[in-house]
């Protein structure tokens, strides 16, 4: 059984800085990503991201598996899917002063004892150190 490498989809942005260093991490081992997704609304909303994903995926030519699971939090997902000492990696805006919705993601995934990579994404790191400067 090859080892497996989880990548929690968050943002898009954030998915994509997460599939791409997944496949940096990722000699031979396999990748799997996990798109959380609310029971209201399912159908719609993941069969568009779920294609989104795939796109993602063909643009950095990675093999992924794709499993939706239907839950209220990534963590639960994560809880439900992600065996313990998993490499998981989510990627996210990152913050300096207070933590984004990915970093506790990390915080708590790492709490129940997964070792968790986090990339964050340049894109959103510029656009939130514009909106800061836009402000002063």
């Amino acid at each position: 059984m090859r080892p497996t490498i989880h990548v929690i989809a968050t943002t898009i942005e954030g998915t994509q800085a997460a599939l791409s260093a997944a496949g940096r991490l990722a000699a031979d081992d396999s990748i799997v990503l996990i798109v959380p997704s609310r029971p209201a609304g399912f159908l719609q909303k993941t069969k568009s991201a779920i294609q989104q994903y795939q796109r993602i995926a063909r643009e950095l030519d990675q093999a992924i598996q794709i499993r939706v699971c239907l839950c209220t939090t990534p963590v639960q997902a994560a809880e439900w899917l992600i065996p313990r000492n998993a490499k998981v990696v989510v990627g996210g805006r990152v913050r300096w002063w207070w933590p984004t919705r990915e970093e506790h993601i990390v915080a708590r995934l790492r709490r129940f004892g997964r070792d968790v990579v986090s990339p964050s994404c340049h894109r959103a790191r510029l656009l939130y150190m514009s909106e800061m400067i836009a402000r002063f």
